[in-house]
């Protein structure tokens, strides 16, 4: 079975994406099974609905506001600082090998 923890393979910035509120509600289940906690030291399944979450490698998670709901719209026009990867966890948990929404190389000027 695939884990959150397998996710922090991916160099650079994971985002997953959250279709609904069920799969969220089991990523969150699963984030805080797995020893996932808000930076503040909430509990993951003490949050509400939000359709878009980053992992950081510290093993903490964060919802995504305003810009990172709108990097996601962007669908790779922007370039990020450094690499970012974007996950949709209902495919991930199924399974799929095509679960990579996509991946965001970063701006040359950044290296």
């Amino acid at each position: 079975m695939r884990t959150i923890k397998d996710l922090l393979r991916f160099k650079g910035n994971i985002n997953v994406y959250l279709n609904s509120p069920a799969i969220c509600t089991l990523f969150l289940k699963n984030a805080e099974g797995e020893g996932f906690a808000f930076r503040n030291g909430g509990k993951p399944t003490d949050s509400p609905y939000n359709d878009l979450i980053v992992l950081h490698h510290d093993f903490t998670i964060a919802h995504h506001g305003f810009v990172g709901h709108e990097a996601f719209r962007l669908s790779g026009k922007m370039r990020p600082i450094v690499p970012t990867i974007w996950i949709d966890y209902a495919k991930y948990l199924t399974g799929e090998r095509n679960y990579v929404i996509r991946r965001d190389r970063p701006c040359r000027w950044a290296k």
